[in-house]
């Protein structure tokens, strides 16, 4: 008991040695502020606009995949993701395809395997819409 008093006792005093030179408040207290300031002014437009530009996304549903693709698509859209369907002979960049048989699939409470293309070859967009599809 007496030795964690003389620590606390050591401690107060140091810190209120050190307060009273002006380097250490500096470094403490106002280089950070001014540090997070400039590295987030730097990297803040790193990712881009996501709402003047956002991630399009090419969905392909069977014809059999019941209403469960339409909510997907709808809550796709509601994660700020621009859906369209791909022409037949083209290949995009970003695809999901919805298996057939999907709606009787989850009803009867199978796991179903959603196929998920991105072929732009930037890990930061990759993880963002993969976490919106998971959201969605």
């Amino acid at each position: 008991m007496m030795m964690l008093r003389l620590a606390a006792f050591i401690a107060r005093k140091d810190l209120l040695l050190m307060l009273r030179q002006r380097e250490t408040i500096l470094w403490t207290f106002v280089m950070p502020i001014i540090f997070f300031y400039f590295i987030g002014s730097i990297t803040g437009g790193y990712g881009g606009d996501a709402k003047a530009h956002p991630p399009r996304l090419a969905v392909t549903a069977a014809s059999d995949s019941g209403f469960l693709a339409q909510e997907i698509i709808d809550h796709l859209e509601q994660q700020g993701i621009e859906v369209f369907t791909p022409e037949p002979d083209s290949t995009p960049i970003r695809s999901l395809s919805l298996p057939g048989g999907l709606t009787e699939e989850v009803l009867a409470g199978r796991q179903v395997a959603l196929e998920v293309v991105d072929r732009t070859n930037n890990p930061l967009r990759e993880m963002d819409i993969e976490m919106r599809i998971t959201r969605a």
